[in-house]
């Protein structure tokens, strides 16, 4: 007890050092909890967490080799500028991840995995799209479509569908691992509607992850 007492006497002869380290504390406390803990980091503070990140960075380049060796199992398929000066602009085309994958399964690759989300159809087979909807159009009107053209159109669509190619490649390789969004916090809800929430709810449905469900579900609530 004397030596409590002994040393809270030494804290108060340095009263203000004391306070100023508390506030100190008390601040890069603050700055971290709004910073990498909370939703979304503010404005003011994004600059904080792009130091960080930089710092990370740093301190990855200056690992010791103990901690830098490469598995020869692995590798990666970098998209950098030279991809894009010969694929062209991003996003590319289906097409080119469906080759991907068939010589990576001719090369005797075991598993790919994709840091890359394909939420929405092939940009590229747009054209093909809506000319199908056309002629589903005509053909719902009752209007005659020559057979020439109908097998004409058969063989585009089979030569420009990009998302059914690989989807096709998918298949034949087997293990691959695709990117995907999840919506963690309320500010990733913000400017959803019902209906992308419905789908977004759905796709989870599938994924194999622990799912976390209310112990007393409200009505009308959505669990993500």
């Amino acid at each position: 007890m004397y030596r409590f007492f002994g040393l809270f006497r030494s804290w108060w002869q340095h009263k203000a050092s004391l306070v100023i380290s508390v506030g100190v504390t008390a601040l890069g406390l603050s700055v971290y909890l709004v910073t990498f803990v909370g939703e979304r980091p503010a404005p003011l503070l994004e600059s904080i967490e792009r130091i960080e990140l930089n710092t990370l960075d740093t301190r990855f380049g200056y690992r010791g080799s103990s901690h830098t060796r490469r598995d020869p199992r692995i590798v990666i398929v970098d998209i950098d500028q030279h991809s894009q000066e010969i694929l062209g602009r991003w996003p590319f085309s289906r097409s080119h991840f469906a080759r991907m994958l068939d010589v990576l399964r001719e090369d005797g690759a075991r598993v790919v995995a994709f840091d890359i989300t394909f939420g929405k159809p092939d940009e590229t087979s747009e054209p093909i799209r809506a000319l199908r909807a056309e002629i589903r159009a005509w053909q719902k009107q009752g209007l005659p479509l020559d057979p020439r053209l109908a097998t004409k159109f058969a063989a585009l669509e089979a030569k420009y569908n990009s998302d059914e190619q690989f989807a096709h490649s998918i298949e034949s390789f087997g293990p691959v691992v695709l990117g995907n969004f999840f919506l963690y916090s309320q500010a990733d809800l913000a400017g959803l509607d019902d209906t992308t929430l419905d789908r977004y709810a759905n796709l989870l449905a599938f994924f194999s992850f622990p799912q976390v469900r209310p112990v007393r579900p409200k009505p009308a609530s959505r669990i993500f």
